[in-house]
């Protein structure tokens, strides 16, 4: 089994805006995106959270852990998908950074 896969963004909001936001993009998510990405568990403790996400046919359990300056995000990815860890760290550094950006 590959390593867990981790990566963090800061954010300027505090933690419970930064819960709220997210919690919202989870939402935007389901709705824009649920015939492809389903949230199969979304399971809140204050500003942990604990998850499983399926799409093409892989299943990713994740935990993310929001702080007052930064959230970070662990993925158990399958092997296959662990060689495209860069690009997924990518991809989240850049959303991420687009949903907590200060407004």
């Amino acid at each position: 089994m590959a390593a867990p896969f981790t990566c963090s963004v800061p954010h300027k909001l505090g933690r419970d805006e930064a819960v709220r936001r997210i919690q919202e993009g989870a939402a935007h998510l389901r709705e824009k995106y649920g015939d492809k990405v389903e949230i199969r568990e979304e399971t809140w403790t204050d500003a942990h959270v604990d998850f499983r996400v399926a799409a093409m046919g892989f299943e990713v359990p994740g935990q993310m852990d929001v702080a007052e300056d930064q959230v970070h995000l662990t993925l158990e990815l399958p092997g296959f998908l662990s060689l495209a860890a860069g690009k997924i760290r990518d991809v989240v550094q850049k959303q991420g950074t687009l949903l907590l950006e200060k407004k």
